[in-house]
């Protein structure tokens, strides 16, 4: 029962009724004080107009004297039991009394009569006293009697309990009392049940969402109420705020799952683009590694075209020579067939390999369009050089046949042997330029083999960086879905 009355008086609508009850309590209670007061007040007035009644009627002789000994006269006339009435004189004698043993008897002998210390004066008006003996309360009036021209006679004294009075007061406040115990319980009952009406359970229905706002179900349907008040602009606030919190919950959800997929995705990109790169290194690796090779075949080619060049100023030299030792001249000229098949050979070989790089260049794509420009190049000098060599080589058979068949044709091989010694320096001249384009070659591959390395360190911090942002997005969809969304 207590935590009934605990619960009870912990809700705020029950509180304020009860303040406003409590209120109204004290109200009423004031209020019916005041009255009944106030009637005790009209009463005793009232009481005291019926005690001045028989005085008047005897000063105006219309009541005997005789009538203050009859007791059923004296209630009729003052409206309560009358305990005691006497009619004194002037000169202190009882006259008359409703107590006949007091009758004929001084005032000054009885006690009560003389502390009033009154009747030795004329008394201009009625003089009356509220007095309480043995816990019951009494009114005295003494008033003096007149005759009809004004001659002072002496005093009336009536004593009498407040009987009626009494009980007229005690009835008015049992009245007030039952009066006002079943207003404040009307009163209390329409008060809690207007308030448990209009304010707790609004305030509920509120209550309710925000504790469902709290554990995280967001409600899609609004707070049904309709009052032009606070309670209701607080419900049009929650609603707003339901609203916000179910827009904003779906649009971080959606970009969760979108940054998470999309994490996911550039995760894998990335790891393709670390094999690639990856790929990429091995492939440069592999094309350096031929770019070299490639380049000592170019020196070599060089060498023997400065071995050839000598050779041919030493043919040019020794043309007289070889009229005189044309067996000499034919061995010779069949070595330097030889040296021209070998650099024929080179030629090829330079070609093919020109081939190849170009073909790597067009895998590397943009990045090996400086490196194909080059191995274009290297391939149209060693088609030139390829050409030179076969038709030197041509050159050098018709000289044999020549020489076999008639010596004088030797005369003429000596304007043949400058246009080989043109040649050569042509070939020695390509050579070098083909060492510098392989140089160039090998650098752009070196650049080209950094520029791949980063890629594949790019590629790798990418593929950590996406993990590290999957996994925040799955921590912040785990996160969000904490409200959920309901019907």
């Amino acid at each position: 029962m207590n935590s009934s009355i605990k619960d009870f008086s912990s809700k705020l609508s029950n509180k304020i009724s009860l303040l406003i009850i409590s209120v109204e309590t004290v109200a009423l209670f004031s209020l019916g004080f005041f009255y009944v007061q106030r009637f005790d007040d009209q009463l005793n007035v009232s009481l005291k107009k019926n005690f001045e009644t028989p005085a008047f009627l005897l000063s105006n002789g219309m009541l005997n004297y005789e009538s203050v000994e009859d007791s059923i006269v004296l209630a009729t006339l003052v409206g309560e039991m009358v305990s005691d009435c006497k009619i004194i004189g002037t000169n202190g004698k009882i006259y008359y009394s409703l107590s006949l043993e007091d009758k004929n008897k001084d005032v000054a002998t009885i006690e009560n009569l003389s502390n009033y210390g009154l009747f030795d004066k004329e008394l201009s008006e009625a003089i009356f006293f509220d007095e309480k003996y043995q816990g019951e309360k009494f009114l005295t009036m003494i008033s003096p009697l007149r005759l009809a021209g004004g001659k002072y006679l002496g005093y009336l004294y009536i004593h009498s309990p407040k009987t009626i009075i009494q009980k007229q007061s005690r009835q008015l406040t049992w009245l007030f009392i039952i009066g006002s115990v079943f207003c404040i319980l009307l009163t209390s009952i329409v008060i809690i049940y207007y308030f448990n009406k209009q304010f707790t359970s609004k305030i509920s229905l509120l209550l309710k969402r925000l504790t469902n706002m709290k554990e995280g179900k967001l409600m899609s349907s609004p707070i049904q109420i309709k009052s032009n008040d606070e309670l209701g602009w607080l419900a049009a606030s929650i609603n707003e705020l339901n609203l916000s919190l179910i827009k904003i919950v779906t649009d971080i959800l959606k970009s969760a799952n979108t940054v998470a997929g999309t994490s996911s995705s550039i995760n894998q990109t990335s790891i393709a683009v670390a094999a690639g790169a990856a790929e990429q290194a091995s492939s440069v690796e592999q094309v350096s590694s031929s770019v070299e090779e490639m380049n000592a075949n170019i020196q070599e080619n060089s060498a023997n075209a400065t071995v050839t060049e000598n050779i041919s100023k030493n043919a040019k030299d020794g043309i007289a020579e070889l009229l005189e030792r044309e067996s000499q001249s034919k061995n010779l000229i069949n070595e330097m067939a030889e040296k021209i098949t070998i650099i024929n050979d080179i030629a090829i070989q330079t070609n093919i390999l020109s081939l190849n790089a170009a073909v790597e260049a067009a895998r590397a794509g943009s990045e090996g369009r400086g490196f194909a420009v080059v191995a274009a190049e290297v391939r149209k000098l060693a088609e030139r050089s390829r050409l030179a060599a076969d038709e030197i080589s041509a050159k050098a058979i018709q000289t044999v046949e020549i020489s076999n068949s008639n010596h004088h044709l030797l005369v003429n091989l000596a304007p043949q042997i400058n246009k080989t010694t043109q040649l050569l320096q042509e070939i020695k001249v390509s050579s070098s330029e083909q060492s510098n384009g392989a140089a160039q070659i090998n650098h752009a591959i070196q650049a080209l083999n950094l520029v791949v390395q980063k890629n594949a360190a790019s590629a790798d911090s990418m593929s950590a960086k996406s993990t590290t942002m999957e996994d925040e997005a799955r921590r912040l969809k785990s996160a969000i879905e904490y409200f959920t969304l309901e019907n």
